[in-house]
């Protein structure tokens, strides 16, 4: 092909695209796939070039029809449909909505508003894995006809979830394990308040916090709010320098001091960490050997009702076995 054509063949996708980007609401993924279009075509006409060259080779028209072929794909998906064109952008604000105050929930203790909003795709990622269940969910809660259904369409509950949450996720550019994890954490709470990263340091799951802490850190610029980001960030690091003297990745991780305390008194005392929700977020360090002490000045046949509340169960029914004991001493032996 002459290499006149091909110039205006580039120039005009070019001018497309950037179009494109100017003046239309894109996903973050199409965005980047424009964006970086561009670039190959830019590139591609700048070695056209140097080279100085009057035709141009097959291999070369393929790289470009498949620049093509991809983005027209990637519109079509995006807006092929208008029912289909609502719900994907519809889904990416109630989820970056989600993620948003989620995050103010789990380190600055806002209660999440969107929870009710996005119960139903915090059921559809805790419902992944049990067939049944999940199948059952999409057909009474979403009232969707699957496949097999009388008149119902050829479409299964895995395509109807990959569709409506997964493919969502995908053009969002964020970690799609992540986000489906945040979604079943919420969900096993049951629509109530709580924080995700005071369970994991309760429980000292620390490589899951972890884990979790970087892949927060990469979502506060993409979903948190302007007026929020250094809030939420401000208090991720506080978490990460209070449990580890670095973090390099999810799995590479060196644990402060104050952790390996933690770690010893919880292994000494043999209990669970107990929960503390003091506000503005305290990050519970109670122990089982703080807790003891607690429970010493309050004499030995004491339970409170706050203990009740707070202790886990096993520790109750050593607490009570104590007391028990305790006082069939004295009872036997009144001296």
């Amino acid at each position: 092909m002459e290499i006149g054509k091909i110039y205006t063949w580039i120039n005009l996708r070019i001018k497309r695209y950037e179009d494109l980007l100017k003046f239309c609401k894109m996903t973050p993924r199409l965005k980047s796939r424009l964006e970086s279009s561009i670039g190959s075509l830019k590139s591609t006409k700048q070695n056209l070039e140097l080279d100085g060259a009057q035709t141009v080779d097959e291999s070369t028209i393929d790289y470009l029809k498949k620049i093509e072929v991809a983005v027209d794909s990637h519109w079509k998906f995006v807006y092929g449909d208008m029912l289909d064109t609502s719900v994907i952008f519809n889904n990416v604000l109630a989820i970056e909505t989600f993620l948003d105050h989620t995050l103010q929930e789990d380190y600055c203790r806002k209660p999440n508003s969107s929870i009710i909003q996005k119960r139903a795709m915090m059921q559809f990622a805790g419902v992944w894995g049990s067939p049944e269940d999940r199948e059952t969910l999409i057909r009474t809660f979403a009232r969707v006809r699957l496949r097999g259904d009388d008149d119902g369409p050829a479409e299964s509950a895995d395509d109807i979830y990959e569709r409506s949450i997964g493919k969502v996720i995908n053009e969002m550019l964020l970690d799609r394990q992540h986000v489906e994890d945040k979604l079943r954490a919420v969900h096993r709470r049951r629509d109530q308040s709580g924080s995700n990263v005071q369970e994991l340091i309760d429980a000292r799951k620390w490589e899951e916090l972890a884990k979790t802490l970087c892949g927060d850190t990469t979502l506060v610029n993409k979903v948190v709010a302007k007026d929020h980001r250094n809030e939420v960030m401000t208090a991720i690091n506080k978490v990460v320098r209070k449990y580890y003297k670095s973090i390099r990745g999810p799995t590479d991780y060196t644990l402060s001091l104050h952790t390996e305390e933690l770690n010893t008194n919880a292994a000494k005392a043999n209990q669970s960490v107990v929960h503390d929700s003091e506000s503005p977020p305290a990050y519970s360090d109670l122990t089982g050997a703080n807790r003891s002490q607690v429970q010493d000045s309050k004499g030995p046949d004491q339970i409170s009702k706050e203990e009740i509340q707070s202790s886990p169960r096993d520790s109750l029914i050593s607490r009570a076995t104590a007391v028990f004991r305790s006082k069939s001493r004295k009872e036997s032996n009144p001296c």
